[in-house]
């Protein structure tokens, strides 16, 4: 039997992740055939009006998945609800990354530094210590990190050029989607 039909009888009639990941793993050939598939890529996330119950891909009413991820000035969460099954679940991973790279924030496979503190430097040379978010940069013609500290009284943020904690390259996710 033709491995092209194996792989399409599969993730069309067994529409959990599992069978997705597993056509995608077989070989290069299957993964290509996976990778063809047709996603949604228009159902960016939600800051409010969120429907829990609905699915913002397909359109129908059940038990859903929520997908979480920041808005690009980090001062909140946006939503994306989907059913389980994987074309829905798949095209709300890429309505995401389309959403963040339209707004130059990009999500990272592994995060750039273990902990969330970090040495924020000063414009007057000094440093302080601060919080980012490991897993996402932002690109303002150099990768960037999104600093925050706080002095008791007020709330200070600022970009930092990742080259200030690693010199290694990112790896983003979607790199391999």
């Amino acid at each position: 039997m033709d491995i092209h039909l194996v792989v399409q009888v599969v993730i069309d009639y067994y529409r959990d992740m599992v069978q997705w990941s597993t056509a995608r793993c077989l070989n290069q050939e299957c993964k290509r055939i996976v990778n063809a598939q047709k996603h949604d890529n228009d159902c960016w996330g939600r800051r409010t009006f969120i429907r829990p119950h609905f699915c913002e891909v397909c359109g129908q009413t059940s038990d859903c998945g929520m997908l979480n991820y920041w808005s690009s000035d980090f001062t909140s969460i946006m939503h994306i609800t989907h059913c389980q099954n994987w074309p829905c679940k798949m095209s709300a991973i890429r309505s995401m990354l389309a959403h963040c790279k339209a707004d130059n924030l990009y999500r990272l496979r592994t995060p750039f530094r273990p902990t969330s503190t970090v040495n924020i430097p000063r414009s007057d040379g000094s440093e302080t210590v601060g919080c980012c978010n490991p897993f996402y940069l932002l690109w303002r013609r150099r990768w960037m990190v999104y600093t925050h500290w706080n002095d008791g009284q007020q709330e200070y943020v600022k970009l930092v050029p990742l080259t200030q904690y690693t010199q290694e390259a990112p790896k983003l996710v979607g790199d391999t989607l």
